[in-house]
């Protein structure tokens, strides 16, 4: 499984976090977003717990 973090900000908000991941890494066949809308850094907020998913 192989996952990116990510985070977008838009002027006057909190940021927005994201997280990506796929699985396998080698020729990926799913694919798992997670995005919380003003929820901070991607790293903290999207992206625990969602390893499980696939």
């Amino acid at each position: 499984m192989g996952g990116k973090t990510g985070t977008a900000e838009v002027w006057g908000k909190q940021d927005t976090s994201w997280f990506a991941s796929f699985a396998p890494t080698k020729n990926p066949q799913y694919v798992v977003v997670a995005m919380v809308s003003q929820g901070g850094m991607g790293a903290q907020t999207a992206a625990p717990g969602r390893t499980g998913d696939l």
